[in-house]
């Protein structure tokens, strides 16, 4: 029994890296009812007006690890106060206290980057480093919080 369940899961698995869930996805958390309920850890940045959280997402089981960007964009409801946004598709993520990070007050960016890891085609976890920009001029919403891997 303990071997078809391994193979039900080796099976699913490979079904969800089939189905492109091994591409990293940058998504609004309120359309993905993203809880902070599941928090592993939290730091803040920009006299904590930006704060970044490693999450448990728990499923897809294979990618069960998010980051959640939080930006306090001032007391103006206009400018997306409280605005969140979550990093998902991540197998496993180094602390966060690991994450480099420096700020460009000029163009009042954010960038950090960070050590995960995410399955391939062929099921394997890879090592890579997320990079990410958090704009905190950005004029259009897909603008504030931009990720990719490397």
């Amino acid at each position: 029994m303990k071997s078809l369940m391994l193979l039900l899961v080796t099976f699913l698995s490979a079904a969800i890296v089939n189905a492109d869930v091994i591409q990293l996805k940058t998504e609004k958390c309120e359309d993905n009812q993203v809880s902070l309920n599941s928090v592993y850890e939290m730091r803040t940045y920009s006299n904590s007006q930006i704060k970044v959280f490693s999450i448990d997402t728990i499923e897809p089981a294979a990618v069960p690890v998010s980051l959640a960007i939080t930006l306090d964009r001032g007391e103006d409801l206009s400018t997306y106060e409280s605005y969140c946004r979550r990093i998902s598709y991540i197998s496993s993520i180094d602390s966060l206290s690991s994450m480099d990070s420096s700020f460009d007050a000029k163009a009042n960016t954010l960038s950090l980057s960070i050590k995960i890891k995410q399955m391939n085609e062929d099921g394997d976890f890879v090592s890579k480093t997320l990079k990410i920009k958090v704009n905190k001029s950005a004029q259009r919403e897909e603008e504030i919080v931009q990720a990719v891997t490397q």
